[in-house]
Order: structure tokens, then sequence, then C-alpha cells
């Protein structure tokens, strides 16, 4: 590649992320670049001080966020502030007190594009006269697909709002995802050892932006190695690869481990919430052992045919996606993610996969290659998606927004298959009618995206910096027991710890399906528990309380009358992580099997807690 052509190439980039930043109102004006989140500026903070933990003290974790073996945990992922860093070490060091956090976004989308535009709008290496014009008429659709690829309809609405924690790892988890796909299509052209290895070593490491998007991760070095196979690779060579991925992944662990106590834990069971269904989860959720099938049938429903959009108070309804299961799940649904286009385009990449690869031997790699990687990147990596949230406790539009990588490649895919099949006509009114379809269609899901209801958009740095400077919390204090009617006000208040007590009436003692509470050094967990009033409850019934110290489940030692009801004894952990110092006890009084939505009183009132 030229410098010229390089140079015209960030011009372009350049260019699509002003229009993009513009269209969505993502960045609406000059020093409008900041969110009105704090969460990662906090995970920012902790890299400063050489730590991973936001706060050491129970009192930081604030809502959504876990306590953990080291500290306080945000649970969105580690990549997006690691990535926001060298912008917040630039400005302190022209004395700014905090750096933009949709400026960083804005410059990776403008490096993403770039590598997305070197995949399919420049000419191919090794090309000589008139090299863009041939590129161009031997691939008509392929300036649409870069096009598409970058002002993806679906991830609007991500960019559109307030930007906020739930949010940002997932739009940036997109562009990730995108830049494997260039990356990939890059590779398959010209098989590289050195963008094998690059490849390799980004695939292993974007677990880090959400776990999920290891799905994308697991396809490009699929897709890469076996065209490393093809290519007749030593398995010297071809192993890097594997091995590279394998070393991203065990950081992964490593941080994991240390933040959350496990190296297979990303805080999803430890975050502390309000949220029954996400409290269920650290017992055992409805939807665990839902039948495949089944399963498999309410997924294609949450992705592709939304029926009626859920709030909080709707939850749990009937009738919001088509095939949906009858098995309690948290269904949080507030608009149409993807539609019935999207579906075909994914039936029919499948289709022409499955009837090209029998082929593939016969014809060759070389033909029709950038289809076939187009179209298995993006088929292995929604499979593998789809395996993820099968069974997965709670789902939403947002969470189905981890496959948009995936179906924006099968999008391109039927594209760029589109506007070849227009070609082979003889005049270029197909691809005239053809590009107004897309046009059209295009139009109308933005549209449709934007209008759908956000919360506020960029602010000021006026307006950040308050939220950013408020002194956080970390004074605490956790008694030596719980008991009703000793604090004359919530445990929230009274131990200067968020959701301390939550699911727990203290004055009465009625419980919810999950209580969360803080302790500290614990031996054994004893709980003095009643029937609620007028219930009369078996031994059976008070031996299926359980109780959980962080992750590890506790037995249950015995169970012994007292005037009040039955004293609870749990065995003590038998990690010593949980042994020392403040962690989190979660008591379930909802049976196995029986599940307490929206807040719904157990059978149980809870009198003291030892421990």
């Amino acid at each position: 590649m030229t410098q010229s052509t390089r140079i015209t190439a960030w011009l372009i980039a350049s260019c699509l992320t002003l229009i993009f930043c513009l269209l969505t109102g993502f960045i609406s004006g000059w020093g409008w670049w900041y969110s009105p989140d704090t969460v990662y500026a906090q995970q920012i903070d902790a890299f400063f001080r050489g730590e991973l933990a936001v706060s050491p003290s129970p009192a930081g974790v604030g809502f959504d966020m876990a306590w953990g073996p080291n500290g306080a945990q945000q649970v969105w992922g580690l990549a997006v502030p690691a990535w926001r860093l060298p912008f917040e070490v630039l400005a302190r060091l022209f004395g700014q007190k905090v750096f933009s956090d949709r400026i960083p976004f804005a410059v990776l989308y403008c490096l993403v594009a770039y590598f997305v535009i070197k995949a399919f709008v420049l000419p191919v290496e090794g090309t000589t006269t008139k090299p863009l014009l041939r590129h161009l008429n031997g691939n008509p659709g392929y300036p649409i697909v870069a096009f598409v690829l970058m002002f993806f309809p679906p991830i609007f609405p991500l960019v559109s709002g307030s930007f906020v924690v739930y949010d940002q790892p997932r739009a940036y988890g997109y562009l990730c995802s995108i830049g494997l796909l260039a990356g990939t299509i890059q590779f398959a052209r010209k098989p590289q050892f050195s963008t094998y290895l690059i490849l390799s070593a980004l695939a292993g490491l974007i677990g880090f932006v959400r776990p999920t998007m290891l799905a994308y991760g697991g396809a490009t070095l699929t897709v890469c190695a076996f065209t490393a196979f093809l290519s007749g690779w030593r398995l010297a060579r071809l192993s890097s690869g594997p091995i590279l991925f394998g070393l991203g992944m065990s950081i992964l662990f490593l941080t994991n481990n240390h933040r959350f106590g496990s190296g297979f834990e990303f805080g999803h069971r430890l975050n502390m919430t309000g949220m029954d269904m996400m409290l269920f989860s650290r017992f055992q959720g409805p939807f665990d052992k839902e039948p495949i099938w089944s399963a498999a049938k309410e997924l294609i429903g949450l992705l592709f045919f939304v029926r009626n959009h859920s709030d909080m108070r709707t939850l749990y309804n009937d009738g919001l996606v088509a095939f949906q299961s009858q098995t309690p799940r948290l269904r949080w649904m507030h608009s149409q993610t993807f539609n019935f286009l999207y579906l075909s385009s994914l039936i029919g990449s499948a289709a022409w996969l499955c009837w090209k690869l029998p082929r593939l031997r016969k014809n060759g790699f070389v033909t029709d290659r950038d289809l076939l990687v187009i179209s298995a990147w993006g088929l292995l990596s929604a499979v593998a998606m789809g395996i993820f949230y099968l069974r997965f406790f709670a789902v939403g539009s947002r969470y189905m927004l981890d496959f948009s990588g995936a179906i924006a490649a099968v999008i391109a895919f039927s594209i760029a298959g589109l506007f070849r099949i227009a070609r082979l006509r003889a005049h270029i009114w197909p691809s005239i009618v053809l590009f107004v379809c897309l046009a059209g269609w295009w139009v109308t899901e933005v549209d449709y995206l934007l209008s759908i209801d956000s919360n506020t958009g960029p602010v000021i740095q006026a307006q950040a910096l308050p939220r950013l400077e408020t002194p956080k919390e970390t004074d605490f204090s956790i008694p030596s027991h719980y008991a009703i009617g000793a604090v004359p006000r919530s445990l929230e208040l009274e131990t200067g710890i968020d959701q301390n007590g939550v699911g727990w009436d203290i004055e009465s003692g009625q419980t919810q399906s999950v209580v969360a509470l803080y302790i500290e050094n614990p031996t054994k967990l004893q709980i003095e528990v009643a029937p609620s009033s007028g219930i009369q409850l078996s031994d059976e019934e008070f031996a299926s309380i359980r109780a959980r110290i962080g992750l590890e489940l506790l037995g249950l030692e015995s169970i012994t009358p007292t005037d009040s009801g039955q004293l609870l004894t749990f065995r003590s952990p038998e990690k010593k992580t949980y042994q020392t110092g403040v962690q989190v006890a979660f008591l379930c009084f909802a049976p196995p099997g029986e599940y307490l939505l929206l807040r719904g009183d157990s059978k149980f009132r809870l009198l003291r807690v030892e421990w």
C-alpha cells in the first residue's frame, strides 16, 4: 500500500468517525464529550494506585458491583478502563482532572474504520493498473459492506444516550469484534505469520472487554488456523496461535481469580443487586435445567421476534417474545434488537456455507475466499454466543446486542453476495435497485432505533466533575451480629454499606427469596429463623434453607429448636479466603425448584444472624 493510499484511508476513517459521532449524538458539540457514569473512572483511579479493586472498603461497593477477596470490584471488564488509561495520563500531565470518556471510543472507532476500509475498500496488495477501480469492479458491494459494518443500526442505541457502564463494554465489544473480522479477512488473503500472532493474541485478550466477546476471539482463531492449515503451514507455526490465545485467556483467568476468587467468575454471581433473579443465580436459577430445544427456540424469539416490551414490573410476564418458555427468567426486553431480515441473512449464510464446504477441496480456498471467511466467522461466533446465552438466567435487549458482531458479519455476507449476483447481469439496473433497497432498509432501521427513548446524552466537564470529585465512602461498621429490632433504621444506613441486608425487613424479620448480608471473620454461620405469621413449617422446609459465603456453598451442620423458631448452623467455609476479613453471606429461603419473583415474601422470618 502506497503512502498516499494509506493517508487517504485515514482521512476516510476520520470522516466516518465524525459523521458517526454527529449522527448518533455521541458527541453533540464542542465539550459535550463526557458521560455521567463514574464506574470506569473509579477503575482508572485504581490503576493509578496500582490496584484492581476500585475500593478497599465494602462501603465502596455501588449498585451491581461485587465484593471480592481483595476489595470492591466493578463487573464490566478491565479492557475499557485500560484503553482509556493513556488518555487519562495525558490529561493529568497537562493539569486536567479528567479526560473525556467518549473521545477514546471515537479514537478506537477511527482505528477500526481504517482496518475495515483496508479490508473492504482498498485494493488487494499485488494489483497493478488502476488497482482501486479494479478492486471495486470485482467487488461492487464492498464499500457498502464497509459502511454497514461501521454504521450498523443495532449499535446506535448504545451510543446515542448516556453511554453508561452498561452500554460502553457492548459498544467497545462490537468495534473489537469487527476489527477482528477485518483482520481475519486480511490474513485469509495473505497469510503472514506476524498477522497470525497479532490476531491470536488479540483474540485471547478480547475477553477483558466482555467475557461473551470470547465467542469472536474463538471464531477468529479457528478461521485463521484453518486458513494457515490450508496454506500448508507446519505444526510449529500453527500451534503458536492457540498458545497466544491461551496465554491471553490465562491472564484473564488470573485477574478473575484475584478479583472474584475464581478464574471462571466474572463477578455476576457476586454483584450486589436488588433484582431477585440475579440473587437466585447464587444458588440455582430456574432456567439452568431448561430443555435445549425449548431454550433454543426462546433464544430465536429473543433475538428476532420481540412481541412486547417489558419494564421492572413486567420482567416475568408471558408473551414478551415468540417461542417464550413458561420457565421463569428475567427478560428485560425494552426494544426490538434484530428482526426477520437479520434472521434471513443468518439462514442464507448458513445454507451457503453448508453447500460450499463440501466443494472446498475441489475448487480450492481461493474461490469465494472472502465470502467463506465472512460466513464462517459470523456463524461460528453466533453459535458460540448462542451456547453462552442458551440457559443464562437473565436476558434482555442489551444482552442480545452481544450478537451484533456476528449478525453484522452475515449481513455483510448477504450484501457482498447479492451485489455479486447483480453484477452477473449485463445492465447496471439490478445493482441500482439493490442499492436503493439497502439504503431504505438502513434509513428505516436507524430512524426506529434512534427514536427509542434513552437517558440523557453527553454532558460537559463542569457537569461531570462534581460526580467524579465526590469523595467515595470508606467508613463502615459491621456489628458482631444482626437481629430484628437491633437497629432503628435500615442496615444500609447503620453499616454504611449499600445493599447490605437486601431482601430482609429488619423490623419484622420478613424475608424475600434471597438475603445478602455483610459479615466479618466468619467461623460458623448461624441463623435463627421462624415461620412467617400464620404459617406452619415442617423440619424439611427449614432444612431447605441454603447459605453461601462468596462463591462457596455451605453445608448445613445442624438444626436446633429455639423458643422462637429454629437455629440453623452451617459449616465453616473451607476456603481460607472466606474465613477472614469482610465477606458477603447469601441466604436462600426459597426451596429448590420454587422461585419468588418480584420481591415476593418467603415463608420465613429471619430473627438473628451470627458468625
